[in-house]
Formats: structure tokens, sequence, C-alpha cells
């Protein structure tokens, strides 16, 4: 789901015995490793299989779920990186979804930066730097409503650079580590880039003093707790609850406003500000029992493997069968199932009429009357959509239920 990799902030990881490696959020050396993740088939998050393998553990001192940035992950998300194309499904084109509030699919960036215009109020002039810019889906949603702002971008390469360039504002792409970038900003962005760090802290660390005094971070990352599919992604190196990123944040030095799990669904979006405090011992305390995060993990992976065995099940059941999706979970399914599935269903029309792992991408109102389609959807989601497409002739396969003893 990211929009560009990440794959250091500068510092690289040494090899650690992984029964001493020290938690990415309380530092704790407490890591209970999950053997069973490595029989799981993965996904990157532009959207690419990814073999089975990798390390996952959760933290027992604070709850953190987290993989391992040793020299496996290391060489893993450099070879993900070397041919890395976020959206390419749509040509570059930031995924939609759906804006619970006006219940109508927008354009992720869109929603999230009107959310934050209407929580905090932002000066008619400033400059905000967005890390991973990618291809300016952030920094673009940005200038629409800061038309006195000045937009800067960090990212690994200039391959993006004309069409950052095109963007109202803009004024340089910084190739470096975040902590080398020049000047101070009022606003910070980390649209789901956090995750790919393989020193997230030392991230934080480094763009506190790069806030301008008043100036505030906005963080975005997958939300964990809502959407298993998150622990798949080979190149996500931390898996976030909302407490589990308040507490990194507190850890690296900010003071953080708000976590907020109503602005994009399955998705946290924070708003922290700097602070001065370097040296206050590390914060552990959380309010998830850390036995009932790693229960929740545990849970989260057999529902995981249940999935994927209930889709091989249904795909066996009929010659032409489709996947509603062309994103994370739909890749992980088709990956799986293979010569199974012979569509995709998709209501993003920059998605529509294309192939997807050598498939057709079809709208859903174009679908063969009777057709029978898995959503690759979380419960929830599944039924919010099944609900809003309900009068279609199509035959929706619901995932298995997800429940947490």
């Amino acid at each position: 789901m990211s929009k560009v990799p990440h794959p250091a902030t500068g510092a690289s990881p040494k090899s650690e015995d992984p029964d001493r490696a020290a938690c990415l959020m309380c530092s704790e050396r407490l890591l209970e490793p999950l053997p069973e993740f490595q029989a799981i088939p993965r996904i990157t998050s532009d959207c690419r299989s990814f073999p089975a393998g990798g390390r996952l553990a959760v933290c027992s001192a604070c709850g953190g779920v987290q993989k391992y940035p040793d020299d496996q992950w290391l060489a893993e998300i450099a070879n993900i990186y070397a041919a890395y194309a976020a959206y390419f499904q749509a040509d570059g084109d930031e995924q939609i979804i759906l804006d619970s509030r006006s219940g109508t699919v927008r354009r992720r960036s869109d929603v999230i930066i009107e959310r934050l215009i209407e929580s905090r109020r932002l000066p008619p002039t400033g400059k905000a730097l967005d890390i991973g810019c990618g291809s300016g889906v952030t920094l673009s949603a940005l200038s629409r409503v800061l038309p006195g702002w000045k937009f800067h971008g960090q990212d690994l390469d200039r391959r993006n650079q004309s069409r950052l360039a095109a963007i109202a504002g803009f004024d340089s792409l910084f190739v470096c580590t975040p902590g080398d970038i020049p000047g101070r900003y009022d606003l910070i962005t980390l649209i789901h880039a956090l995750e790919h760090f393989a020193s997230p802290r030392e991230l934080l660390q480094s763009l506190l003093g790069k806030l301008a005094p008043g100036g505030i971070l906005l963080v975005q990352v997958c939300d964990t707790v809502r959407n298993p599919y998150d622990l798949l992604i080979a190149d996500h190196l931390t898996h976030f609850s909302a407490d589990t990123l308040r507490l990194l944040a507190d850890n690296s030095g900010f003071e953080v406003e708000t976590v907020q799990s109503g602005w994009v669904n399955k998705e946290l979006s924070m708003i922290a500000t700097g602070t001065e405090r370097f040296s206050r011992p590390p914060v552990r305390s959380v309010s998830e029992n850390p036995e009932h995060a790693l229960g929740r993990v545990r849970t989260q992976l057999r529902w995981l493997a249940a999935m994927a065995e209930d889709a091989r099940r249904e795909g066996a059941a009929s010659p032409e069968f489709g996947i509603f999706g062309t994103s994370i979970c739909a890749t992980w399914l088709t990956g799986i199932l293979e010569e199974r599935v012979s569509f995709f269903v998709d209501e993003d029309p920059s998605r529509q009429d294309k192939e997807f792992m050598g498939k057709p991408v079809l709208a859903p109102d174009k679908v063969e009357p009777g057709s029978r389609v898995y959503m690759a959807l979380v419960p929830e989601i599944a039924s919010q959509v099944g609900d809003r497409l309900h009068a279609l002739p199509l035959q929706f396969i619901y995932p298995p239920t997800l429940t947490f003893s």
C-alpha cells in the first residue's frame, strides 16, 4: 500500500541473534518469534507476489509487532525495490478508498489532507516536506488546498522528477537520507512510509530537528489490528497498532496530539509536534496487553491460512472465478490460486479495462451475470462493499469470519 520504498535511514542494522534483538518500538529485548509466519506466502507493497519466509515477532514488553531488520530482510527489500513500481495498476495514480463520511470513493491522499486541515488550522503560507514522495500524490493533494505553500519531497531517486515538477508550488526533490535534508518545515508527512524504514526511531529522531517552531508531523500507516494483510507485506518492517505508533513517537521525542483510526478505514493517522526532550527514558507502557497482542497476531495468521484454503476451495468449484480488487489481498490470493483466477473486479475507473497479473480488470457492472467473485477484503469491508453492490447479479463469496477470543 505504500507509495515508495524506504530501505533505511542512513544506518545499516547489523544482524542480531533473534533471541536478543531489540524491539523497534520500546527497545526491550523481549521479542517473541512466530515461526508459523514463515510458511505463509507474502506480497510486496507494490502488489507483487513474494515467496514465503521472513521472520515475524511480537514484543512481550509493549506488544509491538515487527519483522527483524537483519541481513535477510535487507537483501529481500533490495530485491523488491530494484523493480518497485507504486500503483502500477493505474499508471501511478493513487488508489481510491471509500470515504466513510461522504459515502463516495475518493483518492486516499485527498481524504487524509482534508481531515488534517479540519483537525489542525494551517497558516496561509509555509513549507511542507513529504518523506517518500513517490510520484507526488500527497504533495498534489496538499497543493490543491494550500496554494500559498512551497512543497518539497524526499525519495531514493529522481525517476518521478517531471511529475513532481508539474505540481503547483513544488520547490525541490531531495535524493538523500532524511537526516541529510536541509532546512526546517512547517509540515512533514510520512504517508505509508514509516513502516518501510530499517530504523524507525532513528528516522523520527532525525526529523525532530527539521520541524519549524509550531510545525507538525503527520504519519499515516496501516492499522494492523484491523488489517491482517499488512503482516504479509515483505517490505513492511513494523506493523502498528494505535498504541505502538504512539509509543514509537513518544520514544522518538515527539508530543502526540492524536492518533485517529477513522480518517481512512483500516489505517492510522497521527498528528504530532516536536519537543526538546531528547534524553528522556524510553516509554514502555501501552494500553493493549502484550499477551493479548501476541494472541491477536497468532489468530490473524491462522485466519490468513484459513482464507487461502477457502479461496482455493471456492476457486476449484467454478471454471470462471473472479477476485474483487487489485491490491494487496487480491494479489496475494492470485499468487496462491494462480490459473484458477479468470478476472478481477475493481471499482476504480483508473484500473478498469486493463490487465492485472495477466487477467482482465472489469468494472462491477461489466461482469458476466451470475459470475462468482471472491471478496479479497477484510470481512468488515467485504460486507460493506457487498451491501453497496447488492443489486448486481453476481455471486459474491465472502472471506471467513475473523474473531478474537
